[in-house]
């Protein structure tokens, strides 16, 4: 669930697509896939949102790839496995934009991307340097410009002012632990156990 500068809801469903709730009027709208139009929603099974500072809509899918709507159609950003500079998996699961207006997306199967919404540039992270697992279930951004990535098998700490230096890399047990969401404490709040 994420909120837009006007004050509606957006609300990503298992199966029914985007709900857009005007939180006035109470008034529901549905954004669906439809199959004839580019313009629509890749897929109805959502995983993730990220409301943008410049108002975008970004929607992870599962098996859909990557939506980013602008408030009148959605675009689209899949794999294309002939333009290494695609969407490295179509499983999206989490999306994230940093301070510096990149969007971060986890992928299940193909690992960590950054992507400049300005160039339409992709950078990819993979296992094999950079992350536990290229199953990525979680981003979370946190205080000084660093972000967790949750993987099936651990967790990476990045911080993001030097992204192509150091990665901590931390593994857990296999089927021990599978990070899926992240949660802070809000200021003079106790995380209760």
């Amino acid at each position: 669930i994420e909120e837009d500068g006007k004050g509606n809801l957006w609300v990503g469903t298992n199966g029914s697509g985007l709900i857009q709730i005007n939180r006035l009027t109470g008034e529901k709208k549905k954004k669906k896939n439809n199959p004839s139009d580019a313009s629509s929603l890749s897929a109805d099974v959502i995983v993730g949102l990220c409301q943008a500072s410049d108002g975008k809509l970004w929607i992870a899918t599962y098996l859909g790839g990557l939506n980013c709507f602008d408030g009148r159609k959605f675009i689209r950003y899949n794999h294309n496995p002939k333009n290494s500079n695609s969407l490295v998996n179509n499983n999206v699961w989490s999306v994230v934009e940093d301070e510096k207006g990149m969007i971060w997306i986890g992928t299940l199967g193909g690992g960590l991307q950054m992507l400049n919404p300005a160039t339409g540039k992709f950078i990819t992270y993979q296992a094999d340097k950079y992350l536990t697992s290229n199953y990525v279930s979680s981003l979370f951004l946190g205080k000084n410009r660093k972000m967790f990535i949750g993987t099936a098998i651990g967790l990476t700490e990045q911080n993001l002012a030097y992204c192509r230096e150091v990665w901590k890399r931390v593994k857990f047990p296999v089927a021990t632990i599978v990070l899926t969401a992240f949660t802070m404490p809000m200021p003079g709040m106790e995380m209760r156990r």
